[in-house]
């Protein structure tokens, strides 16, 4: 059986090993010629991810049963192309666009008349910096500037004054791609979770809810979680209730599923969404931890016409996973796992910076992606959170 992987970066190199592992055929495609996972693919092609048509012509070629469920951005609408072409089960071009493009993303909000912040969206607005600060004040302080296509808190930033608000346009604007806009929000306060489910047959499943743990402002990316969440069951009703009227309008079906939230005394704000497994390595290797098996794995048997794994999850521990958010400098010390830690805690260690290494201060999730992350095990949150502090404090930055 042959298989699609749309992209064949860092992020979908899990999907495509766990394919392999299937004895399923991996045909890749990727716009980097030395995209990393092109080792691990049977195939490859060397294609630009926002040439659907090539990859149309690829896929019936190889007579492709499924498109491989991957982490990735604005190229899920290319998936949901391919498989509206080829009657594939997955998501379809028309969903993976109201997930994509945040406007439309909460046109749907609208329609359902959903808690939501205020948003105006502006065109070019490298070239009208008076009409779009003439839409800021509109909105007011303190609002959200992000690009209306997107992920990973790419270009993301929260003006509170006008102090910030030259310097985080800049910000803004050098993240931007071609043709893209901006979109101005008020900033919406309360906790902020990640939501992990699926969608078969029109039914929206929960996986986990995850606390989300973030930089400070004026930067919005998230640097680390702790699961689950502490959600009473009502609450978690309310949100699963939600999230079915959304994917319901949406017409998602036969994805696997993440959303960003925000609950406060108004109500759930669902800030984004996507018919995607999370990345930032939380699908495939965090996640797994929490509810005790990989939701990844599952769904591409569940591709393959095998019965669908549904678990009574019950967890008895928490969870956390952290990226290393340390203060810019030079990194001059850093701890290993055998000799620092208690190992029983520390469930996972990667640390990829380097002696001598200038760091910066994490702005957007490409800042932190590459640098690694820790994941620990605790009685309660406390617990956790004091075993992340003594794994930080052992760095030694100048």
């Amino acid at each position: 059986m042959k298989v699609l992987s749309i992209g064949a970066g860092k992020e979908q190199i899990f999907s495509i090993q766990e394919a392999k592992r299937m004895g399923l055929i991996v045909i890749g495609i990727d716009g980097d010629k030395d995209a990393p996972g092109f080792a691990y693919c049977d195939v490859t092609y060397n294609i630009d991810l926002k040439e659907v048509n090539d990859i149309i012509k690829v896929a019936r070629k190889h007579q492709i049963k499924f498109v491989l469920p991957v982490p990735i951005g604005g190229s899920l609408i290319t998936i949901g192309k391919v498989n509206d072409e080829l009657n594939l089960k997955g998501i379809s071009e028309t969903a993976a666009i109201s997930f994509v493009h945040k406007s439309e993303f909460y046109r749907c909000l609208e329609v359902l008349n959903l808690p939501r912040p205020k948003q105006i969206i502006l065109k070019e607005s490298k070239s009208k910096i008076h009409e779009l600060k003439r839409k800021i004040n509109i909105i007011g302080y303190p609002c959200v500037i992000k690009p209306s296509i997107g992920s990973g808190s790419r270009g993301v930033g929260v003006i509170r004054s006008n102090e910030e608000l030259d310097q985080l346009l800049e910000f803004h604007h050098s993240t931007l791609l071609k043709d893209e806009a901006t979109l101005i929000e008020s900033f919406i306060e309360g906790t902020e979770y990640g939501i992990d489910g699926r969608i078969v047959n029109g039914k929206f499943e929960l996986l986990l809810i995850r606390e989300k743990i973030l930089t400070n402002l004026p930067f919005r990316q998230e640097i680390g979680y702790l699961a689950p969440a502490r959600i009473h069951p009502p609450l978690e009703q309310s949100i699963i209730l939600i999230l079915q009227q959304l994917t319901t309008l949406i017409q998602a079906n036969n994805c696997l599923f993440h959303a960003d939230i925000i609950i406060n005394n108004d109500g759930i704000f669902v800030i984004e969404s996507s018919g995607r497994p999370a990345g930032l390595n939380l699908m495939t290797h965090f996640i797994p931890h929490v509810i005790g098996f990989n939701p990844i794995s599952n769904f591409i048997a569940y591709l393959m016409g095998k019965a669908l794994y549904c678990p009574n999850i019950k967890v008895n521990k928490v969870y956390m996973i952290c990226f290393f958010d340390l203060k810019p400098g030079i990194v001059k010390v850093i701890p290993q796992k055998d000799k620092d830690f208690n190992v029983q805690k520390v469930l996972y260690y990667d640390c990829q910076l380097r002696v001598n290494e200038f760091i910066h201060v994490v702005k957007q999730g490409k800042d932190i992606v590459n640098r690694g992350y820790f994941i620990v095990c605790g009685d309660d949150f406390k617990n956790c959170e004091g075993i992340a502090e003594n794994i930080f404090s052992k760095f030694i930055i100048e």
